[in-house]
């Protein structure tokens, strides 16, 4: 045990190392870089603490508060188990480190363990968000003793465990049987691809279990019961979540002990359970994982001449870019692949059977009934900017370089071009996810084909603007000191300091737009003029002061 938490603090020290620097000035610049995203959350946090409350209140009259319980768990269980797929494939399998910790005196049982509990305290920022505000604000509005606050320290330490522990189990089987022959790389990306897969296929399958198992008169019978009925239905949708709901609900009786005594207890034995599979899967999955095959072909005179033909400097910059995140399997999970799940997360409740599409009613009539056509067009053109800022894509594309960034210096093209070539990857990729998240959007909602392509064209334009912005963040805050790829992407700040910005652009977007009651052409005029106006700023202070500091790098 004492060797597991020994290695369990090497880790977590090194993996917090690497997000905030090394150095002292780079690490206080990334400390108040925290601090300003920390404060930055506190406008959607306080907007969640009043839903929460507001909601505790129209469910008490009805003796369903649980309900507020219930879905804080579910939810975070869904969140941590999807998610949790990228951060053991980004721990277990491609970082580098495994090749390390091999020939040291520690068991497998404590490797496994330790890096399982890295994964968990990454979580636990996750739950943070989503599970934190919910315990507190229930506690505070049900007047809940001592023992209800002891439960819900209990439920959110323990909580990421069954979900973390599903979601390893998975990758670890795959990875057993992928990490064969010749083709690593390859079945190393096919393995991901398949555990996400089976991530998206399990969340489809409860929720379709949960339609069919749900009918309209037995809801109806549970809200008139009462009593927090609704609680362990809802806790269901997760297996082994349901009795931490019920504990935390009926804190003040012997059965809420119980409960909690019997969630522990699963916790318990499905980590035991992990560790048992990961002793024999694990180590036969992920050894020599990080070697490569290389042969050797014979080129004819067509591919020669092909492979030898003048092209475009910058056009070759780009194509490396592209080729550098698709052949590299952390790159091609964390900023590509997930880059276009937002289609795939829309898809869900139509194909788990929650959403009729017979039944739904045309938006567009209901649009142009209450005109409603600017409010659509500012959600889409947010929907686009959070999800072009959330890729990291461009706020890691110096970074994504690391120690090789210094032959940048020396290839027969200007820092202005090459500023170019790595903002170009950006808004390929996240344009062509736009396009499939409103072809999905429109064949779903229904939403007017004129409104699609209005967004569209807009989308285009913030991509455009938020992609400058990722590598104005990344130029003036690269991450090139890393000893393998997953650290350059998955612990790097710049990628959330762009989700931040994205967040602040999208919800102001919405907001200025539903409190000053803009009209459709008002409203595209301004994201037009506002996106070109910032894309310009950007594109003359990277020209500038970008290429400078660009030139400086390494130096």
């Amino acid at each position: 045990m004492n060797k597991t938490i020994l290695l369990t603090k090497v880790l977590l020290k090194t993996s917090l190392s690497s997000i905030t620097g090394t150095g002292k000035k780079k690490d206080r610049t990334n400390m108040w870089m925290l601090g300003i995203v920390a404060v930055s959350l506190l406008p959607v946090l306080i907007g969640l603490i009043t839903f929460i409350s507001k909601g505790y209140d129209l469910l008490n009259p009805l003796q369903q508060t649980g309900i507020i319980l219930s879905l804080g768990i579910v939810a975070s269980g869904f969140v941590i188990f999807f998610f949790g797929i990228f951060y053991v494939i980004s721990t277990f399998y491609f970082s580098l480190d495994i090749e390390n910790l091999i020939p040291l005196p520690f068991k497998p049982s404590q490797i496994i363990a330790a890096k399982f509990i890295v994964v968990v305290v990454y979580e636990y920022i996750v739950e943070l968000l989503f599970l934190g505000p919910i315990l507190v604000v229930y506690g505070i509005k049900s007047s809940a003793g001592l023992v209800y606050y002891i439960y819900a320290l209990l439920t959110f330490l323990a909580l990421p465990v069954i979900p973390l522990a599903f979601a390893s189990i998975i990758v670890m089987i795959l990875m057993r049987f992928v990490n064969i022959g010749k083709k690593k790389d390859l079945f190393k990306l096919l393995g991901s691809f398949l555990a996400i897969g089976i991530a998206v296929g399990v969340n489809i399958a409860i929720q379709k279990f949960a339609n069919n198992a749900l009918d309209e008169e037995f809801i109806l019978n549970a809200l008139i019961e009462g009593n927090n009925s609704f609680v362990r239905i809802i806790s269901n949708l997760f297996p082994g979540l349901s009795y931490a709901a019920t504990g935390l609900s009926q804190s003040n009786t012997m059965s809420g002990l119980y409960d909690i005594l019997i969630f522990l207890a699963m916790t318990f034995g499905l980590f035991a359970l992990f560790i048992v599979l990961g002793e024999r899967l694990y180590f036969k999955g992920v050894l020599g994982i990080s070697e490569s095959d290389s042969r050797k072909k014979e080129l004819t005179n067509a591919e020669m001449a092909k492979s030898s033909a003048k092209n475009s400097a910058l056009r070759t910059y780009v194509a490396k870019e592209l080729r550098v995140l698709f052949r590299t399997p952390a790159f091609l999970l964390n900023c590509v692949i997930t880059n276009f799940l937002w289609p795939v997360f829309l898809l869900i409740p139509l194909l788990s059977g929650s959403s009729d599409l017979g039944a739904l009613p045309n938006l567009g009539d209901l649009i142009a009934k209450n005109n409603a056509e600017p409010l659509v067009i500012a959600i889409g053109f947010a929907a686009i900017i959070f999800a072009s800022s959330s890729n990291g894509i461009t706020a890691t594309a110096i970074s994504r370089e690391g120690d090789n960034f210094f032959t940048n210096k020396y290839i027969p093209l200007s820092y202005t071009k090459q500023i170019t070539g790595k903002i170009i990857p950006g808004i390929i990729l996240s344009t062509v996810a736009s396009l499939l998240l409103l072809i999905v959007t429109v064949f779903l909602l229904s939403i007017p084909l004129y409104l699609a392509m209005i967004i569209f064209v807009l989308g285009i334009l913030g991509t455009l603007m938020s992609s400058m912005l990722g590598i104005v963040i990344d130029i003036f805050n690269p991450k090139l000191v890393w000893d393998n790829e997953q650290k350059a992407v998955k612990q790097n700040l710049n990628v959330l300091f762009h989700l931040l910005s994205g967040v602040i652009i999208a919800g102001l977007t919405i907001l200025l737009v539903v409190l000053r009651s803009l009209s459709f052409a008002t409203t595209t005029a301004l994201i037009i003029g506002f996106t070109g106006g910032i894309s310009i700023l950007l594109y003359k202070f990277l020209t500038t002061k970008g290429v400078q500091v660009y030139g400086e790098i390494v130096d």
